[in-house]
């Protein structure tokens, strides 16, 4: 399994398809909240929308994309996948292949919130700032509801939720058995249909419970708070646990299908 794990990020440094795709997105998604502010928006705003998850969704789902247009149908690399237990191991290095590159993503998102901060942004990360770490004693752990734990927490269950899309995007590439198609949904996904069909399924099923809690979508774009309640926290477990385990359970059936 190291081994189909060293491949698939020699894949990301050695082909350019998914090179420039990680490239442009990347600077697309960061130069959208600079223009933002060039056009007189308040720094508070623009950061606000920083932390949002549904900024960084599109540059997920189109990266997550490009990650599986790697040539492995076309260039026959999946045929030589044969036994139970390589295809096992391929789809689990796949699964930490995605954990692993979300986490860059964050880190590299918080990086990106950090730096803008330092030039001129008057709002860090959450809404209200919190104390200096210094200032923070066992008595005063908590300000505007909001604590150091909290925002960790949360970016902690982004990942997840990102990596879970993933996953998602791993069953469908494998159920096309092509990897021109995953790269077109994002693409769309991207440049078109994301806030449409997002305001289209919340019209067409008016269901509290599908159109927030328990979709995956809806987890990444707008429902995880910094000061989430136990319940909502244990949602969003639940939500990462059940949509890993499923696609990873079904990519795992369908690699084993598959013949050589």
């Amino acid at each position: 399994m190291i081994n189909i794990l060293k491949y698939d990020f020699y894949k990301i440094f050695h082909s350019k398809v998914l090179r420039w795709t990680v490239i442009i997105s990347t600077i697309l998604c960061l130069l959208d909240p600079i223009i933002w502010y060039a056009n007189g928006v308040t720094s508070q705003s623009v950061t606000s929308a920083l932390r949002s998850p549904s900024t960084i969704l599109p540059l997920a789902i189109m990266i997550f994309a490009a990650l599986f247009s790697a040539k492995d149908f076309s260039s026959g690399y999946i045929k030589n996948i044969s036994t139970r237990k390589d295809k096992l191991q391929y789809v689990l290095s796949k699964a930490i292949y995605i954990f692993l590159f979300t986490l860059f993503l964050q880190i590299v998102f918080i990086i990106y919130i950090i730096l803008f901060h330092l030039i001129g942004a008057d709002r860090f990360i959450m809404k209200y700032p919190l104390p200096p770490v210094n200032s923070i004693t066992s008595t005063n752990w908590r300000y505007d509801n909001y604590t150091y734990g909290d925002v960790f927490l949360n970016m902690f269950l982004h990942v997840g939720l990102l990596s879970s899309l993933g996953l998602c995007i791993m069953f469908l590439s494998l159920l096309s058995k092509n990897e021109i198609i995953p790269i077109i949904a994002g693409m769309t996904y991207l440049m078109l249909f994301s806030g449409l069909l997002y305001s289209l399924f919340n019209d067409l099923f008016a269901i509290d419970l599908f159109r927030e809690k328990y979709t995956l979508i809806s987890q990444c774009t707008a429902y995880i708070e910094y000061n989430s309640t136990s319940l909502d926290l244990l949602i969003s477990i639940a939500v990462i646990v059940f949509y890993s385990g499923i696609s990873i359970m079904l990519s795992w059936l369908l690699m084993k299908r598959r013949r050589a």
